[in-house]
């Protein structure tokens, strides 16, 4: 489609798409078909190419995903992706999106039906990337190098390097 809204469709030249859903491309183009007496009864199937949404953080399998129909819901993408793992923070789920050339962030929350229905990103369009952003348990859980001061891992290194320390001293001191 050309920034107009036309594609370039074969004998027919151009045809204005935008805004329209599938099966609308669809009747307008067989409509333009048997207006101008090229074919009588046409079958015309409308598929979308490289029409994907991406989603990101703590679901079950990261990706990019394929809008095969119109309508695409956020729960749609999200069950494609495994849905959201125990660590997904389901009330900050956040949605980005291009709109006139600018990228925007949404915040959705999955736990309110109301709020989520009247959102401008309950429906996916594409490119949007989803990111479900992990829960305090999952962030208190992860640290640079995978220690913290809660973890058994921690005091058994902060033993270690204690053991060796006095060893070295004890040696050193003799």
């Amino acid at each position: 489609m050309d920034p107009e809204g036309y594609i370039d469709f074969p004998i027919l030249g151009k045809v204005h798409i935008e805004g329209l859903t599938r099966s609308e491309i669809a009747d307008t183009i067989k409509d333009e078909l048997i207006s101008r007496d090229l074919i009588k009864d046409p079958v015309v199937t409308v598929e979308f190419g490289n029409h994907y949404v991406s989603v990101l953080g703590e679901v079950t399998r990261q990706g990019r995903y394929a809008l095969d129909r119109d309508q695409t819901t956020i729960f749609d993408v999200l069950a494609m992706a495994g849905d959201l793992t125990i660590y997904g923070e389901r009330e900050n789920v956040k949605v980005l999106r291009e709109t006139d050339g600018k990228q925007r962030i949404y915040e959705v929350d999955l736990t309110n039906g109301e709020s989520l229905l009247k959102s401008p990103v309950f429906y996916m369009q594409q490119g949007d990337v989803i990111y479900v952003e992990p829960n305090k348990t999952r962030t208190l859980q992860s640290t640079l190098n995978g220690n913290s001061v809660r973890s058994t891992s921690f005091w058994f290194s902060l033993g270690s390097l204690l053991t060796s320390v006095t060893s070295v001293l004890m040696v050193v001191l003799r």
